[in-house]
């Protein structure tokens, strides 16, 4: 559900984010990279994990952030595709240790993002991409037309329709069509 969601990003974006990128792929980014970005986790080591509003505002303060980014490095799905919904340029490093799983499960999606491989201690980039100017995620149009699939298929279940509504993802007054 995060492809759906929509922000008007800011025209001055300015941070960089590392997220859950294993140490040994990280340090395969370019040192101006590696010394200007927010490093990040969504391992929490915190207590107020278990509560579940800690957890919402937390999320949110990160989506804010990711919305608001010049660029997000990240190994983590959940945090990719909100960018590319979001308009945030997004690298995802694929490599053998991806948190989460598998290779399998982000077939498909990680065509709505910039995709890194590391291989021979290398880090292996889109030939379209730039450190200091990130392109836009590839494939907008793709991720749109999933978005508006995602959205109708929300419609059509009153409880998911219900929760979309209270946080805003939806219009109050849209229907199944």
């Amino acid at each position: 559900m995060t492809l759906t969601m929509q922000y008007k990003a800011p025209r001055n974006r300015k941070a960089v984010y590392l997220v859950d990128v294993e140490s040994s792929a990280g340090e395969l980014l370019p040192k101006h990279v590696r010394s200007q970005a927010i490093r990040l986790s969504h391992g929490w080591q915190d207590p107020k994990k278990v509560d579940r509003i800690a957890r919402y505002v937390e999320a949110y303060k990160r989506l804010r952030a990711y919305a608001n980014a010049k660029l997000v490095v990240t190994s983590r799905l959940h945090v990719a595709l909100p960018c590319a919904a979001l308009g945030t340029p997004a690298l995802f490093v694929w490599s053998n240790k991806l948190p989460g799983g598998t290779h399998d499960r982000l077939r498909g999606l990680s065509d709505f993002v910039h995709v890194a491989t590391v291989s021979k201690r290398t880090l292996i980039l889109p030939s379209n991409f730039s450190w200091t100017d990130p392109p836009r995620n590839p494939n907008e149009e793709g991720r749109l037309k999933l978005s508006r699939d995602i959205h109708q298929k929300i419609l059509c279940h009153p409880h998911i329709a219900d929760a979309a509504r209270k946080f805003g993802m939806i219009p109050k007054t849209e229907t199944c069509a």
